[in-house]
């Protein structure tokens, strides 16, 4: 998102009892957003090797 200069927003996050968090909603918001990510639904998971 900052490499396309799109401005990124938290609106909410709920941490996780282990540390971390357990989701984190974020508005994404600048030129062609809707375009690029239109596809992407759903949950998607950080995971870590």
């Amino acid at each position: 998102a900052e490499t396309r200069g799109w401005k990124v927003e938290t609106l909410e996050s709920s941490p996780s009892d282990v540390g971390g968090f357990k989701e984190i909603v974020m508005k994404v918001s600048g030129e062609d957003v809707f375009r690029v990510l239109k596809y992407e639904s759903g949950v998607h998971r950080v995971q870590r090797v």
